[in-house]
């Protein structure tokens, strides 16, 4: 079902809710999307257009019993997933994302952590096509350092930007169901751990209340 709006110049925040039915759920054995298209037009003539794609799934955890995915237990399969392609390097390639899926969806894998670090976006586009449900990871350091030069150094001035801004270009991909806001941190050890990462769950939450926030 199509809506409309007339846009006036600035800002302009639009809320628009919407049922659904005969509608197909995406799922990592059948990760079937739908194209949201977006348009802006200046009378018939359009003069912007953003193409998401938009999969349709609901998933909860139960204590007792596990983990569900659209009505199903579901087995997370996963693996903990480094960001580099042997002797082809760190940066992001296509094809060799994509080799490196098919490989995994062959051995059974269903679900990745990103370790230790937010993924390229082209990844989670595979992940949402390819069928894999993700843990979208932040950050391995906070305030303690674990090498001279490492991310400890930014923590204090860009955590906050950095952990939203990730939020808000990840949250629309049917593949990433978790969000992970540290791994390996040395403030685990220490009272100051519990008090950052309240402020971290706080900072995913009031982008996305969806999805559970571990660490």
């Amino acid at each position: 079902k199509s809506g409309s709006w007339k846009l006036q110049p600035g800002k302009q925040h639009i809320r628009w809710a919407m049922s659904l039915k005969d509608f197909k759920t995406w799922s990592p054995s059948n990760p079937y999307l739908y194209t949201w298209d977006i348009e802006v037009r200046r009378g018939s003539k359009v003069i912007d257009r953003l193409r998401i794609p938009l999969g349709i799934r609901a998933f909860h955890f139960d204590s007792t019993k596990g983990f569900f995915l659209n009505g199903r237990h579901t087995k997370i399969k996963g693996v903990c997933l480094h960001s580099d392609w042997g002797a082809l390097g760190t940066a992001y390639s296509y094809s060799a994302m994509q080799r490196q899926l098919k490989l995994l969806k062959e051995m059974g894998c269903n679900a990745i952590r990103t370790a230790h670090n937010p993924p390229a976006p082209g990844m989670l586009s595979l992940c949402d096509s390819m069928g894999f449900l993700v843990m979208d990871e932040a950050f391995d350091k906070w305030r303690k350092k674990k090498t001279k030069y490492d991310y400890s150094k930014s923590f204090e001035a860009w955590h906050k930007r950095d952990l939203e801004d990730q939020i808000k270009r990840d949250r629309n991909h049917p593949s990433v169901f978790l969000w992970s806001v540290g791994n390996e941190i040395r403030e685990q050890f220490d009272s100051s751990g519990t008090r950052i990462v309240k402020e971290l769950v706080q900072i995913v939450k009031a982008l996305d209340s969806t999805r559970p926030v571990m660490a």
